[in-house]
């Protein structure tokens, strides 16, 4: 039976880029919800470069998974020999996989639904085999010894038409409807086959071009890599098919375009229109091994703007070599070369800028590190201060002094906590959330804070509206905004002077028309000085990244850049009024929030009767704050099983019976948190999982809902309404 003519170029559709990788399958999720989670995982690892096998077998998990009644395979052909060399599967037995090793694509003998899909290009299935007379009776034997009855083949190109294998599809009953395979199911799963099969084939081509040069170039391996990854022309290998082979950095670095995307697609997307029949003619003239020495063309870069380059090409079999140079930044180099001084200014400038940097960088690894460290810590502390704090009226001796020095020590904590959050927002480790929150309450909050960075010759003044609108806004960086802004306030002022901070609400349609600024309502901070003001050219360069009049060493050029950043992201604006020998003021615009922030409710903690009994298995490699947190547990009534390890955890999952909850700290040694709930939760898909976090790479909790994560320091009321929650959406 044949199912349908395939395109030649491959099986479905082409999936988009930056799917993310370390996705939870929720036990609620429908079959083709959870196929299309399980598809962007597998994407991922092929960008990530898994070994073929690995990739091959999850795209045949992937179809069973979805079909309870399903066996998958596929079968590699080789072009030479028109044979199946290979065949790999996730639960297929491995005997019938190493039978049909060495499968002849056009023997007779060998006649199949594979064999047939991939000479016919087209989908082919036997709805019962032993009732079937298309096939050869060997094929037949083979599967009705491994119990197989009814079979479906998708057939495996590559982009040119090439035969790559065969996507085969088992089953062990005969199938009395063809609606019995979901055919898009089925594709998908071969459509991941196809592009894993690719990459492989494109990573042995490479491998083929590095050795042609090795033989060709007399410059030393390691020198001619540091010529590829520093060069700041784009240099590529290309093919005649209209595909990247090869892109050297300098095309992330000046066009801003990820790798991925540059070799997924045909680099003519990238010229500009009007230059393309430029670009085909130099194409067709290298096709006929012609040297291309002068093509100039515009390419587009990631922000949609374009910039003109001039190629030279060579021709080597069926691919080229190009080098394309920056012509705008030709311009500019032969501009300076005029002016010799004003390049050696230039220069150190760039060098200080680039060393303030790579200080910056390593403060913020530095400062990433460290905060891990002390929310651990922090976790000890607060933990144990609970406890002492609610059972203080135990203590035979205690007094009203010692419940106040227990307070006075809870709330240093607390602050220290406060203060890590600040820390990891400052080296971009802390995943921020915008929340309704009240401004007047923040900056009334930061008055200690503000003073203790002004020097005693500058005054502060707090300019609090009454009636402040609630904001939408990330709270910890809005602080760090106004904490910025005040010390440049400082800096303009060395002699003395007075700092005022003022908030108001202002309306889009009656306030300032020189600002990119959606109408609406919005919540104002103004922060001004009587310093020294900026001329009309400072305030032009005012927020470019890297500008600053300040001497070396003493200002980064980030602080204006980041607040217009953070404004910018937020939904709102910045607007600067100076006057030189007058001062400045910065007016920071947020969104206005429609609703009042949310309260906690009242008798969250008589909820955490439900928790009596639970079994929650603990992984973090702290023993202190394993402990703290088993007591926590306890003490409400969860019966808690530790570990230490990812490792540990994972083999008491396959021993211990009836676990409620994985609760797993994220930084630990050898396997991480999320490696632990990723494989945790294949094996048991409905087992809830909560990840405890001092610290983290943003993109490494992406994937987790806000509900899913607890951040550290953590107090018990928070972890009661962490784990009430991952329960109750178990």
């Amino acid at each position: 039976m044949t199912i349908g003519r395939m395109d030649p170029t491959g099986v479905g559709t082409r999936p988009g880029a930056g799917v993310n990788s370390n996705l939870l399958i929720a036990a609620d999720m429908d079959p083709g919800q959870r196929a299309l989670v399980m598809q962007a995982r597998i994407l991922e690892t092929i960008a990530r470069g898994a070994p073929l096998d690995a990739v091959l077998a999850a795209s045949c998990g992937l179809v069973e998974a979805a079909d309870a009644g399903a066996l998958a395979a596929v079968l590699i052909l080789s072009p030479e020999t028109q044979r199946f060399t290979h065949a790999v599967g996730a639960a297929a037995p491995a005997s019938f996989l190493q039978e049909i090793h060495d499968w002849s694509l056009t023997s007779a003998d060998h006649r199949c639904t594979c064999s047939v899909a991939v000479l016919q290009n087209e989908v082919t299935a036997s709805l019962d085999v032993t009732a079937d007379g298309r096939w050869s009776e060997q094929w037949c034997s083979l599967l009705r010894r491994h119990g197989i009855s009814a079979g479906l083949s998708y057939p495996i190109f590559d982009p040119a038409g090439a035969p790559l294998g065969s996507f085969f599809v088992a089953y062990s009953e005969p199938v009395s409807d063809l609606g019995r395979w979901n055919l898009d199911l089925i594709g998908m799963g071969a459509r991941l086959a196809e592009l894993a099969l690719e990459r492989e084939h494109a990573t042995h081509e490479l491998r083929e071009l590095h050795e042609r040069l090795d033989s060709q170039f007399p410059v030393p391996g390691p020198e001619r890599t540091n010529i590829w990854n520093l060069s700041n022309d784009l240099m590529s290998v290309g093919g005649f098919d209209g595909f990247f082979r090869s892109v050297n950095p300098a095309w992330t670095r000046i066009l801003d375009w990820p790798e991925q995307t540059l070799m997924s697609q045909s680099f003519r997307w990238l010229v500009h229109p009007d230059d393309l029949p430029v670009a085909n003619e130099a194409i067709e003239r290298l096709q006929r091994g012609e040297i291309v020495r002068r093509c100039d063309e515009r390419l587009r870069s990631a922000d949609g703007s374009y910039h003109w380059f001039s190629w030279t090409a060579v021709p080597e079999g069926d691919v080229f070599f190009a080098i394309g140079r920056d012509l705008e930044s030709l311009v500019e180099d032969t501009a300076a070369e005029a002016e010799p001084q004003h390049e050696l200014d230039h220069r150190q400038r760039v060098e200080a800028t680039l060393t303030q940097m790579q200080r910056m960088e390593a403060l913020g690894q530095l400062t990433a590190g460290v905060a891990h460290d002390f929310n651990n810590l922090l976790t000890v502390v607060l933990g144990n201060l609970d406890y002492v704090e609610r059972r203080a009226d135990q203590w035979p001796t205690h007094s009203s002094q010692f419940v106040r020095r227990l307070s006075f020590a809870r709330i240093a904590a607390e602050h220290g906590a406060k203060l890590i959050a600040q820390l990891l927002a400052f080296s971009r480790r802390q995943q921020l959330e915008p929340k309704v929150i009240d401004l007047n309450e923040v900056i009334g909050g930061m008055r200690y804070l503000l003073q203790s960075t002004l020097s005693s010759s500058i005054g502060l003044d707090l300019g609090l509206s009454e009636d402040l609108w609630h904001a939408l806004v990330d709270p910890t960086q809005l602080e760090l905004v106004v904490l910025n802004l005040t010390i440049n306030a400082r800096d303009a002022m060395p002699a003395g002077g007075r700092l005022r901070v003022a908030t108001s609400n202002v309306s889009s349609s009656a306030a300032h028309h020189d600002m990119d600024l959606p109408a609406g309502d919005y919540v104002v901070v103004c922060v001004s000085d009587t310093g020294v003001g900026m001329s009309a050219d400072v305030l032009g360069h005012a927020f470019e990244p890297f500008f600053t009049t300040k001497d070396v060493g003493k200002g980064s050029g980030l602080g204006l850049a980041q607040v217009y950043g953070f404004a910018k992201q937020s939904g709102g604006a910045v607007r600067i009024e100076t006057q030189v020998g007058h001062g400045t003021t910065v007016h920071v615009f947020v969104p206005r929030a429609r609703h009042a922030p949310a309260c906690a409710a009242p008798n969250a903690m008589r909820s955490a009767e439900c928790l009596v009994g639970k079994r929650i298995l603990l992984v973090d490699d702290d023993p202190a704050v394993r402990q703290v947190t088993h007591a926590m547990l306890t003490e409400l009534g969860c019966d808690v099983l530790e570990a230490s390890s990812g490792d540990t955890a994972l083999g008491m999952l396959r021993t211990e019976e009836d676990i409620d909850l994985l609760l797993a700290d994220f930084a630990m040694p050898g396997m991480n948190g999320a490696e632990l709930a990723s494989l945790a939760t294949r094996e048991h898909a409905d087992l809830p999982v909560l990840i405890v976090t001092g610290y983290a790479d943003v993109d490494a909790l992406l994937d987790f809902t806000a509900e899913a994560v607890l951040r550290k320091p953590f107090r018990r009321e928070q972890l009661v309404d962490k784990v009430i929650a991952r329960l109750g959406n178990s």
